[in-house]
């Protein structure tokens, strides 16, 4: 999976392949930070989560209710 400035992250990923050496994710909406992670090659990003700057590789870990978005919607049910 391919990720780039502006793009919605799909899944809960790992980064496999960054380019340059970090890229920003904004996951205000998950994780109530404030100010876009900085994420790193073997970091992983959830999904839910809204690239700002850099591009990167990555493999899905988790999707649906696996996914940490997921598993919080289940436990609010």
């Amino acid at each position: 999976l391919m990720l780039t400035g502006g793009s919605l992250v799909p899944a809960d990923v790992q980064l496999v392949h960054v380019a340059g050496t970090q890229i920003e994710v904004d996951e205000s909406a998950l994780t109530g930070e404030s100010l876009p992670a900085k994420k790193a090659a073997g970091d992983e990003s959830l999904s839910g989560g809204l690239v700002k700057v850099g591009e990167a590789e990555a493999l899905v870990l988790r999707t649906g209710p696996d996914s940490f978005f997921g598993k919080t919607i289940t436990l609010l049910n």
